[in-house]
């Protein structure tokens, strides 16, 4: 809240001050609520936009310059910022596969299947499942006969087994910047998507004493008690954000972090630790995994539907300790 100086005014009476104290207070809620109205509005309108570009690549439609342009231009400083740079690199694969013939398509998609290896990635999967409507598409329109995705062994997604280890964890925080720091511990404490975690409003932070989350993934929403780690882990987030922005992560400039931007600083705190195999989402699973180690309610923490997916979740990146026998003794 804003602050009258005490010498600047000394004719006003602490009654006087008192009462212009609590304006300025509610003219600044009401300016964060329509700021945040607007916000949101503004987010569900880049949604619609984004589902329209990605309309036109599943469609093998050419991307409209004027849209792509002002989606663009929209974005930019949202955690939509970096889905233009993901239309682009779709669309020029799906013009690719335009101008094949059927022949063709399928020896492409059994080269790009190839390429990926055993282990894909999401992304990659996500590219495979691109081309694949893109030809459903085509054989609908009477382009393709037959569709080579579905002739084309697809390679399974292997479940990741990976568990940071706290010296692993300690060093990547040791070697993030600040505004990483604060992600990183915030993200541990919740247990939360990262997706989630940025999407972080001041507004959430309850003053019931909880953390309010809704999961975009699953539409769920969560009221996280704030423990005393958790205040400590938010209260260093404000500190760090920038000014005059809703959001608890938040740049310089008030716009909040995106996923891209984030990642990008995750690899390069884990390079500079010397720590492979990691990835940005590694934090939701060790935050998820000691949880159940500390007795606590991991499915509700996460958010799961089913006891089962947070089991199978724990279970991969948990190794048992088993006790050898004893040497007999003779009689």
């Amino acid at each position: 809240m804003a602050q009258i100086p005490v010498g600047k005014f000394p004719e006003l009476d602490p009654h006087k001050r008192n009462f212009l104290e609590a304006k300025i207070q509610r003219n600044q809620q009401h300016l964060m609520q329509k700021a945040e109205i607007a916000e949101r509005r503004n987010l569900s309108n880049l949604n619609t936009m984004a589902n329209r570009l990605n309309w036109y690549v599943e469609n093998g439609r050419d991307v409209p310059a004027a849209e792509f342009s002002a989606f663009k231009k929209a974005s930019k400083g949202t955690p939509l910022a970096g889905f233009a740079q993901q239309i682009t690199a779709e669309q020029k694969a799906v013009a690719e596969f335009s101008r094949m013939s059927p022949v063709q398509m399928q020896s492409k998609v059994k080269e790009l299947a190839a390429s990926y290896g055993a282990t894909p990635t999401k992304e990659q999967i996500t590219h495979l499942a691109k081309v694949d409507k893109f030809v459903q598409n085509s054989i609908q329109q009477g382009i393709a006969r037959t569709n080579p995705v579905l002739a084309t062994q697809r390679n399974k997604e292997a479940k990741r087994t990976r568990h940071l280890t706290d010296a692993e964890w300690t060093a990547i925080r040791d070697a993030a910047d600040e505004a990483l720091k604060t992600i990183m511990d915030v993200s541990f404490l919740t247990a939360q998507r990262i997706g989630d975690v940025l999407k972080i409003r001041l507004a959430d932070i309850r003053a019931s004493g909880h953390l309010y989350v809704k999961q975009e993934k699953t539409g769920k929403e969560l009221l996280i008690e704030i423990t005393p780690e958790l205040r400590a882990a938010l209260d260093n987030a404000k500190a760090k954000g920038g000014v005059r922005s809703l959001y608890l992560f938040s740049q310089a400039n008030g716009k909040p972090w995106t996923y891209w931007a984030v990642r990008d600083k995750w690899r390069a705190a884990a390079t500079a630790a010397g720590i492979e195999d990691t990835r940005l989402h590694d934090n939701r699973s060790k935050g998820i995994t000691e949880a159940n180690r500390q007795g606590l309610d991991a499915q509700l923490l996460a958010g799961h539907s089913s006891q089962k997916q947070t089991d199978s979740y724990i279970r991969d990146r948990e190794i048992s300790v088993a006790k050898p026998p004893s040497f007999r003794k003779k009689a």
